[in-house]
C-alpha cells in the first residue's frame, strides 16, 4: 500500500487497476459460470463472489471519481489546490 503514483500500460493508475478494475474484470469473466451454476441449484445463495478489502478503503474519497479515475487532481487523500 501507499505505492507511488504510476500508470499501467493500459493508462490507469496502478492501485485503481489492481484494486477495482481487476475485481470487476474477474467477476465479469466468472458471471456466465456463476449464473449457470446457480441455475442448477435450488439454493441460489450458494454461488457468489466475495471481494475483500482493507480498512484503508475508508480513508480515501467517499465515492469513485469516474470523471478522473486516475485521481490526477488528488495527492493522497487531499484535493490539490
Amino acid at each position: 500500500m501507499n505505492a507511488p503514483y504510476a500508470l499501467t500500460k493500459d493508462g490507469f493508475e496502478t492501485q485503481w487497476q489492481s484494486n477495482y478494475l481487476a475485481h470487476h474484470v474477474l467477476t465479469t469473466a466468472l458471471l456466465p459460470t456463476l449464473l449457470y451454476t446457480a441455475s442448477q441449484h435450488t439454493d441460489k445463495t450458494r454461488v457468489r463472489v466475495v471481494n475483500v478489502v482493507s480498512d484503508l478503503a475508508f480513508f480515501g474519497p467517499k465515492s469513485i471519481q469516474f470523471a478522473d479515475v486516475n485521481m490526477t487532481e488528488y495527492h493522497g487523500r487531499f484535493l490539490l489546490q
